[in-house]
């Protein structure tokens, strides 16, 4: 019974948020060979655990382990769990009610979704063939700040979000007491996009530099023969200023120059509204996501080399393209029901993944290409200034016979930490060692670097972030047989761009760590 009171003692930081049932009323608490008894003010239930307000303070106790007799006891067979997502529309919209819905049916519940307003959704999930509901997820379609808004002030326990968080709503929700939302803990990736620079299908223009958009959007050019095009003005398109489309579009280019969105823009709410209009206007130029484009024409990114990365599925799944937009998910301090904490981890599993390419986004999902599919990037190494041709057969030697998968690593700047999406890359990994699904195969881990320096240099860093990547996958796979997969990692230094090294952004997607599958021998 010491070791009962001591776990209930363990949980009596739970916060009241984290509970579905808050009326205040007396009751008691009993363990189950009568051996321990608690009397209290229930302040608090939430399936699982109850919450007590008593002289000792408020406790947390397993409703497992403890009968509950008063006229304040909640029926455990009727809890309603009940919680709240908010912000992203370009989530609310689709992603998320696809995923609840798949969620739903993998548990065995019927869903049914009531439309509130446009902005707002309950989806109730029942039991099939009985009237008794096992859950209610609100889920409310606005913007990425005011998601983070939402979840600082205690209305919400999930945002969906457009982009990471920001340093100032960092330091409001530590003032608010509601955590650190920085913390690698607090955040997952749902799904990927990628922010697009979009022309009409008839505008010649194949390629574009951040910063060259940057000036477009900014109003420093104006006119499509500045850029060697036609003698006509540039009619720039943008998202309004709260969506949070238009916040990602300004920190990935306008930041870039540091300036503001021309005051001459045509400002779209919808994402669909703003494709349309540049599909259909020869002079004009905008951005949407990679899973919204309409009949619009993507760009490639590109630097003055003239490499180009184009916006395509394989290339966001790896990060190399530098526009690549993680969609997150921010979740709350506080415990939240057990079946929200289960839809937390369904959105990592393969039905979620199906789901998300339905929706139209990028899934996460393991996949891989021949070396007969690297053309361009061994195209790049060929035509690259004073590279050693015998660095090229080298690689060639390390990896003929083996397949790349579509997960790269790539580190925060100035950082040996990895990104947001390369934790979530690297914890999807682990997880397939562990359950045997690379058993029988060889695993390297292929680093590269940027061209800034010396090579010798450059070399030895590559060889140790390959390095660092395989320490942390053999961290992270704990409960793997690891003499059932054999791990390597190689460094191949600046050999082998995807893009040029003329910019911040290109340097940080070619400092990258690849990895090659192939039969263990």
């Amino acid at each position: 019974m010491r070791q009962w009171l001591i776990k209930a003692a363990t949980f009596c930081c739970v916060s009241l948020l984290g509970f579905g049932w808050a009326m205040a009323q007396d009751v008691t608490l009993t363990s189950r060979d009568g051996a321990v008894t608690i009397s209290g003010t229930l302040l608090g239930y939430d399936g699982e655990f109850y919450k007590l307000d008593t002289p000792y303070g408020p406790l947390s106790l397993d409703g497992e382990g403890v009968d509950c007799t008063g006229v304040g006891c909640p029926d455990p067979q009727a809890f309603i769990a009940e919680f709240t997502i908010s912000g992203s529309s370009t989530i609310g919209s689709v992603l998320m009610p696809a995923l609840l819905t798949t969620f739903a049916q993998n548990k065995g519940l019927d869903i049914l979704r009531e439309v509130e307003t446009d902005a707002r959704s309950t989806f109730v999930m029942s039991e099939r063939n009985s009237d008794r509901v096992r859950a209610k997820v609100h889920v409310n379609s606005n913007d990425t700040d005011a998601g983070f808004h939402d979840l600082i002030a205690g209305n919400s326990d999930v945002v969906m979000a457009m982009r990471p968080v920001r340093d100032d709503e960092v330091r409001l929700s530590i003032t608010a007491g509601t955590g650190d939302l920085s913390k690698s803990s607090r955040v997952r990736v749902l799904a990927l996009d990628g922010m697009v620079i979009t022309v009409a299908p008839t505008n010649p223009l194949g390629l574009i530099s951040p910063e060259m958009a940057a000036q477009i959007f900014a109003g420093d050019i104006t006119n499509w023969a500045e850029i060697n095009g036609v003698d006509a003005p540039i009619q720039v398109h943008s998202m309004t200023a709260n969506s949070g489309l238009a916040q990602l579009f300004e920190d990935q280019i306008l930041s870039l120059i540091r300036k503001p969105l021309t005051i001459a823009a045509n400002l779209h709410e919808f994402a669909a509204d703003l494709v349309d209009a540049v599909a259909q206007d020869p002079f004009a130029i905008g951005y949407s996501t990679y899973s919204e484009l309409g009949n619009a024409e993507p760009l490639k990114i590109s630097g003055t080399c003239g490499i180009g990365v184009a916006p395509q599925t394989w290339q966001i799944k790896n990060s190399d393209y530098p526009l690549t937009s993680p969609l997150l998910v921010y979740t709350s301090h506080t415990r939240l029901p057990r079946l929200a904490r289960d839809f937390l981890g369904f959105i990592a599993s393969r039905s979620a993944d199906i789901a998300i390419r339905r929706a139209g986004f990028v899934d996460q999902s393991l996949d891989t290409q021949r070396l007969t599919e690297q053309g361009e990037i061994l195209a790049n190494a060929i035509e690259k200034p004073d590279n050693d041709i015998a660095e090229i057969r080298r690689y060639l030697d390390v990896v003929r016979g083996g397949k790349k998968l579509s997960v790269s690593f790539h580190f925060k700047s100035g950082s040996t930490d990895l990104d947001v999406q390369s934790s979530g890359n690297l914890e999807r990994l682990a997880q397939i060692i562990e359950i045997g699904g690379m058993d029988g195969k060889e695993l390297i881990f292929v680093g590269h670097s940027d061209g800034e320096g010396d090579a010798g240099i450059n070399q030895s860093i590559s060889n140790r972030r390959s390095n660092a990547v395989l320490r942390d996958i053999r961290r992270a796979a704990k409960s793997a047989d690891l003499s059932r997969v054999k791990l390597s990692g190689v460094g191949f230094g600046e050999v082998f761009p995807i893009a040029c090294d003329d910019s911040e952004w290109g340097k940080r997607i070619n400092r990258r760590v690849e990895v090659w599958i192939k039969e263990a021998g």
